[in-house]
């Protein structure tokens, strides 16, 4: 899903000749890359924290709540950090 979505943004800057075909292949290469980093390091720090977060409950039921809530706000925290940091990466290649 949102490997299509970055195609099409960078397909759209190629045809109108903003960008070369190599400057797309890299543009693409490379937010897809950081896409799949920053979901993988959503995954395995909502999947440790988490794990804290419910290590003293007893309650099944309870504990997949909270587990999903904690995963949930540490994926949007890795997300918002992944964002921030991505974005002042483009900023900095941007100005070479």
């Amino acid at each position: 899903m949102s490997s299509s979505a970055v195609l099409e943004k960078h397909r759209e800057a190629c045809r109108q000749g903003k960008i070369t075909r190599r400057v797309f292949i890299r543009n693409v290469l490379l937010e897809s890359t950081g896409i799949l980093l920053a979901m993988l390091l959503a995954g395995v720090v909502g999947r440790y924290m988490a794990g804290i977060a419910t290590r003293q409950i007893e309650d099944g039921l309870i504990r997949v709540i909270a587990g999903i809530l904690v995963g949930i706000l540490v994926g949007m925290g890795v997300g918002t950090f992944a964002r921030k940091t991505w974005g002042r990466v483009a900023k900095a290649g941007a100005s070479l």
